[in-house]
């Protein structure tokens, strides 16, 4: 499987299906928390205890997914554990639909 590498973005991290705790790395690295990641998951590796354990750092990056999710930015696979940038979200934060 291929890892994306030095995206610029969450939206082009998860432009495909990935797992959980990936995603939730892809979080951290995109808010500057984490080394940018060079395709290897290395970083992920090395700090897999943020995502996999109960820590202040990792609980509200968990949080946050969560809150992407409920607002219609990312969409949550439950059966395969699975986090996606949603194709529907356009990121249009005006309040009128109609405006230019």
């Amino acid at each position: 499987m291929k890892f994306p590498s030095h995206f610029e973005s969450l939206k082009v991290a998860l432009a495909d299906w990935v797992h959980a705790d990936v995603a939730t790395y892809y979080l951290a690295c995109c808010l500057g928390l984490m080394k940018a990641e060079d395709g290897t998951l290395d970083g992920f590796r090395d700090a897999k205890s943020v995502f996999c354990a109960s820590n202040e750092v990792g609980d509200v990056l968990w949080q946050f997914m969560d809150k992407l999710v409920a607002l219609g930015i990312l969409e949550f696979d439950e059966k395969n554990i699975k986090y996606r940038w949603s194709p529907s979200f356009n990121g249009d934060w005006s309040d009128d639909p109609n405006a230019a």
